[in-house]
């Protein structure tokens, strides 16, 4: 494997931890992948995230940097697993979508999880022909705060492991990573 390929690699599996708040892992990641067309690499998170990253420094990153991100990235994509699949399995219960309709309605990976639950509620009343009760619409926002509550903490971590790869400061990271939530 070439020198260049291995760090797109690692830069690529950074990017994935960074954004898995908006896709899922697993055998359902295919399910939740955008079309080849839509998933240019060069515009990917991991690469963006990278890119202003070395903005930042003013200088590329080394090798070895890549690398303990792309360790970094790999831990913290494993840290907001459960957080993500409670998130899909208490819509799936408060609407009785199932939630093999709804991981499919996750943000593709690499987006940004603003008004989500504005985006999730018309696909969800698509499946089942009818406007969400007002019960089900609180479920899904309660759902989605406990999801922040417990992805945020492990966002906070990767930005300052990342600050300790990098020299810079874990605040003017955090606001390079991707927002969650409402």
């Amino acid at each position: 494997m070439n020198t260049r390929f291995s760090a797109f690699f690692a830069l690529m599996c950074a990017a994935g931890a960074l954004t898995l708040p908006w896709g899922v892992t697993g055998s359902a990641v295919a399910q939740n992948r955008a079309p080849a067309a839509q998933r240019q690499r060069p515009n990917g998170a991991g690469f963006n995230l990278i890119q202003k990253l070395e903005a930042q420094l003013g200088a590329p990153l080394s090798a070895e940097q890549k690398r303990q991100i792309a360790e970094a990235g790999r831990a913290t994509r494993e840290a907001l697993i459960p957080a993500q699949n409670r998130f899909v399995q208490q819509v799936s219960q408060a609407t009785g979508v199932s939630e093999a309709q709804i991981r499919p309605m996750m943000p593709t990976i690499g987006q940004q999880n603003n008004n989500f639950d504005k985006n999730i509620i018309p696909k969800i009343e698509a499946i089942l022909g009818r406007s969400l009760t007002a019960a089900e619409r609180a479920e899904i926002i309660r759902a989605d705060r406990e999801k922040k509550a417990a992805m945020l903490p492990v966002q906070d971590s990767f930005a300052q492991q990342l600050s300790q790869i990098t020299g810079l400061p874990a605040m003017q990271i955090k606001g390079m990573l991707p927002q969650i939530g409402l």
